[in-house]
């Protein structure tokens, strides 16, 4: 986990469904390219899905991931990416979820990498759990096969649920806000 001298706490990236092959092909080397590049900021990047693993566990398969999805894996840029990274296990249910209250002092953003089978049960457990009061939501719809959707038809909007909905005590940043 990234530490912080300062008095504002580090913001923190919580993605729901993380074991996915969505975080490992696509967003985990997206990020790690930011790393890279120097573009990264200071952000804690904690990964919570079913899987009872431990963050080591996870940071050693994000790194199988990029090995396998990158052409190329700097060591050093890796070393201060994989620092940014923790994973908490848990399902949807309020109880779980509230465990990642200690994720959220700061500024914190939610990316749902999710079947759009789970995207109810996933905003109605973050907004009970009071995740949404203050934090930002990115919808990571994906297909059965943990592909993102291209928006066509009415896959994109799973179970014709709302993530305002759930989140109507604060704002859902929309892109281009």
């Amino acid at each position: 986990m990234c530490f912080n001298t300062s008095m504002t706490p580090t913001p923190s990236l919580i993605i729901i469904g993380a074991s996915g092959d969505l975080t490992r092909r696509l967003l985990m080397p997206a990020l790690y390219r930011l790393e890279k590049a120097g573009k990264l900021p200071p952000l804690n990047i904690v990964g919570y899905a079913l899987e009872d693993w431990s963050s080591e566990y996870f940071r050693d398969h994000i790194e199988k991931g990029l090995l396998e999805f990158e052409r190329e894996v700097d060591l050093a840029a890796w070393e201060k990416f994989s620092h940014k990274l923790d994973y908490r296990s848990g399902d949807l249910s309020v109880e779980k979820i509230r465990a990642l209250e200690q994720f959220t002092q700061g500024e914190a953003s939610f990316y749902l990498a999710l079947p759009p089978g789970v995207f109810a049960a996933a905003a109605q457990g973050l907004g009970e759990a009071g995740m949404a009061l203050e934090a930002r939501w990115v919808a990571g719809i994906t297909n059965s096969a943990d592909r993102p959707l291209s928006g066509q038809g009415n896959s994109a909007k799973p179970d014709g649920i709302s993530l305002r909905q759930h989140a109507h005590r604060a704002p859902v940043e929309q892109p281009g806000d």
